[in-house]
């Protein structure tokens, strides 16, 4: 069944006439107009096509896709759009929080395990510590300087005397 635009056209344009009319008899050709447009369809569940519909998976959504920047085609429409975009950043922000205090419970974790192991270490320094203080004590006492004579102190000067000539010379 033709359109309702289809037939006006069809009926004004030229060569419908002239097959019709007698080949003596010329009329003057009719001015073609440009076909009337189609008045939008109703807004109904059949309004858009299926593959022009918004493909909502939870519901039945017969909303039109929205349109990209360049041109293509969204799956949703712009209500649907709005909405997962709201969701998405909310769930973007939970993981965000989730992974700073994930990362904070990990530094602090490290820093606890260092301060736990710091009586360990101090033990440990402790008794290095000691060992070292034993084995110079013995050291020192095992090295001890010579007793020198009382003879040989009356040989030695009482008092030294240094050399400080250059000092003075400066050139």
């Amino acid at each position: 069944m033709p359109s309702h635009a289809s037939t006006q056209t069809a009926a004004l344009s030229p060569s419908s006439s002239s097959s019709r009319g007698s080949a003596t008899s010329e009329s003057p050709p009719l001015p073609a107009s440009p076909p009337l447009p189609a008045s939008p369809p109703p807004l109904t569940s059949t309004a858009v096509r299926d593959d022009l519909r918004c493909k909502y998976p939870y519901k039945a959504c017969f909303h039109p896709r929205s349109i990209k920047k360049d041109g293509e085609m969204h799956s949703l429409c712009e209500f649907h759009r709005k909405k997962a975009n709201s969701i998405q950043k909310i769930y973007a922000t939970k993981r965000r929080q989730q992974l700073r205090a994930l990362k904070k419970h990990k530094i602090l974790q490290h820093k606890q395990r260092e301060t736990d192991d710091l009586p360990d270490r101090v033990e440990s320094f402790a008794t290095r510590l000691e060992h070292e203080l034993d084995a110079s004590q013995q050291y020192e006492y095992e090295r001890r300087p010579p007793q020198i004579k009382p003879d040989s102190r009356r040989d030695a000067p009482t008092t030294r005397q240094f050399d400080m000539s250059f000092l003075l010379n400066h050139s």
